[in-house]
């Protein structure tokens, strides 16, 4: 009789600890951790570094193409809008997966919102704000630089290289496109209806520069480094909402 307990206490003692390991399991199986990557392309072709591209007729020789997210929050089927506080993202053609948030709910996803820029509180900084920064901070120093000087804020975005303004089909001409300030922050949605799986997930986003320069001359259009010519500045901000998209 007391063997009888002392098994039936094992087998009792025993489906309890399966039956733990197995709700520890269950959790973790439900978080998901999400990366954005970000495919540069130019009129959909992969775009890469060193090479010349037809934008708007005219051949473009792009050095530099880096932007800023910030503000990325996401909306799932049910409960509400979880926003990834303080984080950034510096995203370019090379920076391969950007991690987002970790130990996020698996679940259905309607929307994903993020901002191209900086937002307006770390945008208006001290210098010992700027200075003190850790080097793997986004916000950091950068070369090429991202900032004009901390007391004049971030550049969003930044693109340069040269373009042929000569029509000989060599790009000769220095492009700077720098957009920054308050009022240039970018806020964009896109529409995911997607399922973020237990584990890793990766939404990936193209980035068309051929869409970004849509409506600029470049044989013209040069150069804005926003306070110098506003408005070619708001109108290549405005195209951000066609040049990124998402692919489901």
């Amino acid at each position: 009789m007391n063997l009888s307990t002392k098994t039936k206490t094992l087998f009792v003692a025993a489906g309890l600890i399966l039956a733990s390991i197995g709700c520890d399991n269950k959790t973790e199986e439900g978080l998901s951790n999400l990366d954005f990557q970000f495919n540069f392309t130019v009129d959909g072709q992969a775009f890469a570094y060193g090479t010349d591209f037809d934008i708007n007729g005219v051949t473009v020789n792009i050095e530099t193409a880096q932007f800023y997210l910030s503000g990325i929050s996401l909306e799932p089927e049910v409960g509400d809008e979880i926003a990834v506080d303080g984080k950034y993202l510096l995203v370019g053609p090379e920076a391969g997966s950007l991690e987002v948030i970790r130990d996020l709910k698996a679940d259905h996803y309607h929307m994903a919102k993020f901002s191209v820029g900086v937002q307006p509180a770390d945008n208006n900084q001290s210098e010992t704000d700027f200075t003190t920064r850790s080097a793997d901070d986004p916000l950091a120093a950068h070369n090429p630089s991202m900032h004009w000087n901390w007391s004049s804020g971030y550049k969003f975005l930044r693109i340069d290289g040269l373009v042929d303004t000569d029509n000989d089909g060599t790009p000769e001409t220095p492009l700077a496109f720098h957009l920054g300030t308050d009022d240039l922050l970018t806020p964009l949605t896109y529409a995911l209806h997607h399922d973020f799986e237990p584990g890793d997930n990766t939404l990936t986003f193209e980035f068309d520069l051929a869409k970004f320069f849509t409506g600029v001359d470049l044989s013209i259009q040069t150069d804005t480094h926003t306070f110098n010519d506003l408005p070619l500045a708001e109108k290549v901000a405005g195209n951000l909402a066609t040049a990124i998209s998402v692919k489901q």
